[in-house]
This record gives C-alpha cells, structure tokens and sequence, in this order.
C-alpha cells in the first residue's frame, strides 16, 4: 500500500511539473508607459519667448506673433516614455520625436521641408498634438492643443537654445550692417592678389543689392571678381563675429548649424559657393558648387567646416564668417555670387529638408 502511495505521489509531481512554465523574459525595452503614467493638457506648457523674456501663451490668447519672438513648449511626463509631437496646419508641418522624461521645444515658425519660398508656418490656426508611443494601443495618451500664429519672422530675437541671427542685410541679427550701402564698420573685403596686380582690368565689387531679393527679404550682399586671366580665388569679404558663442547654448561644433541663403550669375558658369569661419586664427571653409540657378538654402554643421590642413573645426568660439567669390568646378575669369540671411541654429538645421 505504502509503495502504491508513493507512487500516486510521483505522479501527481510529475504532472505539475511537466506542466509548470518559466516566466517569458521580457526583450527589448518596455514600448509603453506605466499603469501609473498620468500625463494630461495642463502638464503641456507653452511659453511665448520674446528673445530672453517669457510669457505664459495662454496669456496672450494662444496668438503667437513670430515678429516678436517664438514659442517654447516643455513638459514633465514623470517617467521616460517614446514621444512625439506634431506642429500642423493644413498644409504644413513640424515634428519632433524623442524617448525621455522631459522635453524642452523651441519654435519659430519652420515646417520640416522648406518649399523654396516660406521661411515660416502661413498665418492662422494650427494644431500641437503630443502622443506618448505605445505599440499595443494606439494614441494611448494623444494630446492637442489648438494656437494661432500671424507675423512675419525676422529671426532677430532669438532664444539662445535655438540659435542666432548674424546678420541679414537689413540691420537685423547680432551684427546688424549699419546702413543700406556698404560701410566700413561692417566688415572687411578685398580682392586677390591676381586681380590686385590685373591693374585696371582687374575688377573687384562688393556692395548690397535688393532687386533679386532671397526668401529672407530685402537686401542681400554681393561679390563680383573679373580679371583678364582665368583665377580660382577672386576676393572675399568678412564680418567680425567674436563672442557670438555667447548667444548660443550649445558649445559642441557637431551641433551647431550654419543655415545661408546663396545664388550665382548664371550667366558666368563656374561659381561656387564657399563661406568659412575663423577660430585661432585659422580659416575653416566650406564649398559647393553653385548647380541651382535660383537661391538655395544650405545648412552645414560648424565641423564640417575644414582648415587648409584637413582639420575640422572643433570650437563654437569662432570669430569671424567668411564670404568668398571663386570658381569651381573649373577656372573662369568672372564671377558673380550673392548671400543672404547668416543664421546660427542648435541641435539641428533650421529645416530638416
């Protein structure tokens, strides 16, 4: 009877734990938030930034007047979560993703693609909608928000988490020009050597111009370089820009974007486009060949910039932008290029196409 029982015993244990199943280990990160997660409107808070002074947006009836400054939106999930944000009208739109528990947004008026003419959202209503990620529901905590904007951006009063202006050719930016002609407080130009020893058929211009503005508006500077013989380099032009990493946050050249507006004569072929910072004392340059024959807008990280030796540029505390007039792909003997609106921007171009 004993050996019977026993055996009764062995069986009832076999059978438990032949059906007894490990816990499934979890892989990957946890796509959702917490049962405790507890997000709601009032936690999203948008701030009205006119350049360093702050003004709760609902303060101002939701109206956000890009003339004067941008909006600064920010949040506090309490837990890291996937996120994103979408900034929309009808026919434009910002967005951002991220996964942390905080975010920290600033916006003056930029959609993700600019179309060539718009440099900011067209006047009227616009949607933010903030959605925590979860992949087994969806818009499990999906946010919106309804504001209105109108204004013009001048880019001129900026938070420095966002960026800042240089200069624009219309007495806006940090290191405004003095006037609607050039003055010699705004900078240095001169020509190359080879149109310097060309004598009277070396030519060399610069000066502002408004008959073919950029999508910036109003004046715009340019560089013109002749000479009776072929040349890569035909002068340049510089304006003094020290200190200016006091108005941006953001000390890490790989983050840090230059954002211009240039264009050619294409009437004279072989121009390109070649700007530089000075840190040191050392010139880091940029170029490219000018392919587009109206203006174009070009964003470039600060270390992409390199010195004659190769070496990228590894500092913010620059002193001085460069503009240049010379040929690429091929020598040529004349060559026109303007530019316009010199924009400091951090974490990112001021567009993302």
């Amino acid at each position: 009877m004993k050996k019977l029982n026993k055996f009764i015993l062995g069986a009832i244990l076999f059978t438990l734990a032949s059906c007894y199943k490990a816990p499934i280990d979890q892989i990957g990160p946890n796509i959702c938030p917490s049962a405790e997660f507890d997000f709601k409107l009032e936690d999203l808070k948008i701030d009205f930034l006119d350049g360093v002074s702050t003004t709760e947006l609902s303060a101002l009836s939701d109206v956000v007047d890009f003339s004067k400054g941008g909006i600064n939106i920010h949040g506090d999930f309490g837990e890291v979560v996937q996120w994103e944000m979408r900034i929309t009208n009808d026919s434009e739109q910002r967005t951002y993703s991220g996964k942390s528990d905080i975010f920290d947004l600033f916006w003056y008026g930029q959609g993700d693609r600019f179309d060539g003419e718009n440099l900011q959202f067209s006047p009227g209503n616009v949607r933010i909608e903030l959605e925590v990620i979860c992949q087994e529901l969806e818009n499990v905590n999906l946010i919106t928000k309804q504001i209105s904007v109108k204004g013009v951006q001048s880019f001129s009063n900026m938070n420095s988490k966002f960026g800042v202006l240089l200069r624009d050719w219309d007495q806006n930016g940090e290191f405004p020009i003095s006037g609607n002609t050039y003055n010699g407080s705004d900078g240095w130009f001169g020509a190359s050597q080879q149109i310097i020893d060309d004598g009277a058929n070396g030519i060399f211009d610069f000066d502002y111009h408004y008959l073919d503005p950029s999508p910036a508006g109003g004046n715009y500077a340019q560089i013109y370089a002749k000479s009776s013989a072929v040349f890569w380099y035909g002068g340049a032009t510089s304006l003094l820009i020290d200190g200016v990493n006091s108005n941006i946050d953001e000390t890490n050249s790989e983050n840090v974007y230059v954002n211009f507006f240039v264009k050619a004569d294409q009437s004279l072929p072989n121009c390109g486009s070649q700007v530089g910072f000075k840190f040191n004392n050392v010139n880091y340059i940029k170029t490219e060949n000018i392919t587009w024959s109206d203006w174009k807008l070009l964003s470039y990280k600060l270390s992409e910039f390199k010195s004659l030796a190769g070496e990228p540029l590894n500092s913010t505390n620059v002193t001085d932008f460069l503009m240049m007039v010379g040929a690429q792909p091929e020598q040529t003997d004349e060559l026109r290029v303007q530019y316009d609106f010199i924009l400091l921007t951090s974490g990112g171009p001021l567009f993302k196409d």
